[in-house]
């Protein structure tokens, strides 16, 4: 399972009492931005190298936009993980997981980040810290849904995309 369908299903875990409620989950990476919605018909890995121009971001994101408005998918929340503050475009975590959050938020309303505790934080928490908010948590997501299944035994192997 990658990280994008654990992102989604830890949602939708999370939402299940909301019946219609529809989720978009993104993951934010150096070279790529993966999105996909609650009930799995809208997946999309998009290359966006960060690392390169951070600015690729925006238009990354109001494109998922403009597609998912296209195809009638309203969007009521948004829980994202961010694994690209770390990348060579930013001089500093702080300055990474800022520009990110900026950045999603201002496509998109209502938007959570996951962080080191396997908690969804609004963006105003990840204001307060920015460097122990989010954190490059796609083996930790793998981790927290795991724990929630009934499954007995799992081994959890994360393979980056490096470029």
């Amino acid at each position: 399972m990658n990280v994008l369908s654990s992102i989604v299903l830890f949602i939708h875990k999370i939402v299940t009492t909301m019946v219609d409620t529809m989720i978009l989950g993104l993951d934010v990476g150096g070279a790529n931005t993966k999105a996909a919605n609650s009930d799995r018909s809208f997946v999309r890995l998009i290359y966006a190298p960060l690392y390169r121009n951070k600015a690729i971001l925006h238009g990354v994101l109001a494109d998922v936009k403009r597609a998912l408005e296209a195809e009638r998918k309203g969007i009521e929340a948004v829980g994202a993980v961010v694994t690209d503050e770390i990348c060579g475009c930013f001089n500093t975590k702080k300055e990474g997981v800022l520009c990110i959050k900026n950045t999603v938020s201002s496509i998109f309303s209502d938007v959570h980040f996951f962080d080191k505790d396997c908690r969804f934080k609004d963006g105003s928490s990840v204001d307060k810290d920015p460097v122990s908010s989010p954190r490059p948590t796609g083996w930790h997501l793998h981790g927290s849904y795991l724990k929630n299944t009934k499954t007995r035994f799992s081994l959890i192997s994360e393979a980056p995309q490096q470029t």
